[in-house]
């Protein structure tokens, strides 16, 4: 996927832009607060209907301004696409070619991006949550309907939760409970299948890129950790047998859970961690292989997108080479060249020479972007 055009009416600083990007590496260049992740923003916006940072959806919006726009021209395989996004201050509007979108679960897959930021670290260091929204999105930009057990699994997680309190209140009756265990039984578990299928396969990118980056012996490991199985305990990954366990489980743990009001098993409560040779990341892994580990997640995360669909994601690289020394630097450049469009955002006017890449340089002031050819304003 390319954007071939993008368009931007007061959102955040930008008050207003035209950008026609390079087919290759777009690099983003400027001081720090100038609107350089607002762009990078923008573009995430076009894909997931919401943005990477914690904001509100009406500071989206330019201040001073009652509402703001992204449009973007989209090249999928050959076929256009023209997406409109309206942001007020109670609700967006979302159209392709025209015709309005009316639920976001319909939307996922029309325009796809992989995002690296600043707050991709946490998945290292992080709480568990963000470790899921990872894999959640990874799975759904390539499976609409897994997005669709999300959602339902979601709703009987509320409510199962609501007939818990009320069973410890004695409002209701403990055998309601078993039409509601078989839902999220039945939901869960096709959560936990695709999973691990995506995981057995998404880990031999990762591992492979990881080495590239790092240039260090030994496989990254990543292991899902499933509240339905006791700790080290193995699973095939077949629905059958999760579906066993997951009702053990539950058997297993429904006292407390009456008596705490909430589910205690499942999979919004599982996890990732990461194992380099010395051990766990989280705890042995170095702030500059921390780092060097988030970018491997990204990379083979666009890599096998770009693999099962046919097509790479547009990448979004926030600040990526700022603590890169030359050798890295030069490392991570050799596989941009391979991932298609890529937008990179930097403070230093000169890093395509230091990466030795050919790029699109645009500089951002103040919100405004500017294309810069051998070093002039265009």
């Amino acid at each position: 996927m390319e954007i071939r055009r993008l368009s931007l009416q007061h959102f955040r600083n930008i008050r207003s832009c035209i950008v026609v990007p390079g087919r290759g590496i777009n690099i983003l260049f400027g001081d720090n607060g100038q609107g350089k992740t607002n762009l990078l923003e923008a573009i995430y916006f076009l894909s997931h209907l919401g943005t990477f940072r914690p904001t509100a959806q009406k500071d989206l919006v330019r201040q001073g301004m009652q509402w703001g726009r992204v449009e973007g021209t989209i090249e999928d395989q050959g076929v256009p696409k023209d997406i409109l996004l309206t942001i007020g201050e109670k609700e967006k509007g979302v159209r392709v070619n025209g015709k309005p979108v009316s639920r976001g679960v319909d939307y996922y897959g029309t325009f796809d991006v992989t995002l690296f930021s600043p707050e991709t670290l946490n998945l290292v260091r992080g709480a568990p949550e963000g470790r899921r929204r990872f894999l959640d999105r990874a799975i759904y930009s390539l499976d609409r309907r897994y997005l669709y057990d999300l959602k339902e699994y979601r709703k009987i997680l509320q409510q199962r939760n609501v007939l818990l309190r009320l069973i410890r209140e004695g409002r209701v009756p403990r055998r309601e409970l078993t039409v509601w265990n078989e839902q999220l039984v039945r939901t869960g578990s096709r959560i936990l299948q695709r999973r691990y299928r995506f995981l057995k396969e998404y880990v031999e990118y990762c591992t492979g890129i990881f080495r590239q980056l790092v240039h260090k012996e030994g496989e990254l490991r990543i292991l899902y950790h499933a509240t339905l199985v006791r700790k080290g305990e193995a699973m095939t990954g077949g629905l059958s047998e999760i579906q066993e366990k997951f009702m053990a489980g539950i058997a297993a743990v429904v006292d407390r859970e009456i008596q705490g009001g909430t589910t205690r098993i499942g999979p919004h409560l599982d996890d990732l961690s990461f194992e380099v040779a010395h051990g766990p990341a989280k705890s042995f892994a170095s702030q500059g292989e921390s780092r060097m580990l988030a970018l491997a997640l990204t990379l083979s995360e666009a890599r096998f997108h770009s693999e099962k669909k046919g097509a790479p994601p547009v990448l979004l690289l926030d600040d990526v080479a700022s603590e890169l020394d030359p050798v890295h630097r030069q490392r991570l450049s050799r596989f941009l060249c391979r991932m298609g469009q890529v937008f990179l955002t930097t403070t230093d006017k000169d890093l395509d020479e230091k990466m030795e890449v050919s790029s699109t340089r645009f500089l951002v002031e103040r919100g405004e972007i500017t294309l810069v050819k051998n070093g002039e304003k265009l």
